[in-house]
């Protein structure tokens, strides 16, 4: 199955070069002539593995922040192309995974777009889960820890197992490592449901995109390639989406 791309730019040359670098990495692209309304931009991101988003384009910002509210996890590898390094901060928090900076060369959006593409590959789907057993703290009120054992994680959430039942279903922080890695990890999440042995499902309402990538290259390490396997690489498709 072919990786596909969203760009959204009206500036030319910079469209051109980042097309030029994605046909050969065999990617798809589309880049709209009229981008369209931030609703309308939005709504199409689940139909593609990346989307390129051109930080100089007036409808960026709340594009941004439309995507963030409504598709934390989503599984597109958002890009941003960024005149200002001093801007780098404010994307991150906006929701980018990755950055390029004009100008942008030929040599330097191809090299960036392949180290993107590898990011593309190993994005999970939504639903996949990955058992696991391990420790994560829960606190229900920022101050007080409590201790659990971590069932599975996806890129949404996890399940957990508390020594008693829950009682509250207020918003919660979490904190823990993934097997073997070394990153500590912090999020936000609610409680998504819970039973009469302890056992519950939260659901990641804040994680930030160094957090992402961290539990999205475990999973599909932990799963053997079966969360977000590989795309083929596959010749350049015939008939590219492009208007």
């Amino acid at each position: 199955m072919a990786l596909r791309c969203l760009v959204l730019t009206q500036d030319l040359s910079l469209k051109v070069i980042i097309r030029r670098a994605l046909d050969r990495l065999d990617i798809e692209t589309e880049s709209p002539v009229a981008p369209g309304t931030v609703p309308e931009i939005a709504e199409q991101e689940e139909r593609f593995n990346a989307v390129i988003v051109d930080f100089d384009e007036p409808f960026a910002l709340d594009l941004m922040r439309a995507l963030k509210k409504t598709r934390e996890e989503g599984k597109a590898i958002r890009i941003g192309v960024l005149r200002n390094a001093s801007a780098v901060e404010n994307a991150f928090s906006l929701g980018v995974h990755f950055i390029l900076y004009k100008p942008l060369s030929q040599e330097q959006a191809n090299h960036g777009l392949r180290a993107a593409k590898s990011l593309m590959q190993r994005m999970p789907e939504r639903g996949f889960r990955q058992r696991t057993h391990h420790p994560v703290q829960i606190s229900f009120d920022s101050l007080h820890m409590r201790e659990a054992v971590m069932l599975d994680l996806s890129v949404g959430g996890m399940a957990v197992k508390l020594s008693e039942p829950l009682k509250t279903s207020k918003h919660l922080s979490l904190r823990f490592n993934l097997p073997g890695g070394r990153m500590g990890i912090h999020a936000k999440g609610e409680l998504a449901w819970a039973d009469t042995r302890g056992r519950a499902g939260i659901r990641f309402l804040t994680l930030p995109p160094q957090f992402q990538h961290e539990i999205n290259g475990w999973l599909w390490s932990a799963s053997g390639g079966k969360a977000g396997a590989a795309a083929a690489e596959t010749p350049k498709a015939r008939s590219k989406r492009r208007r």
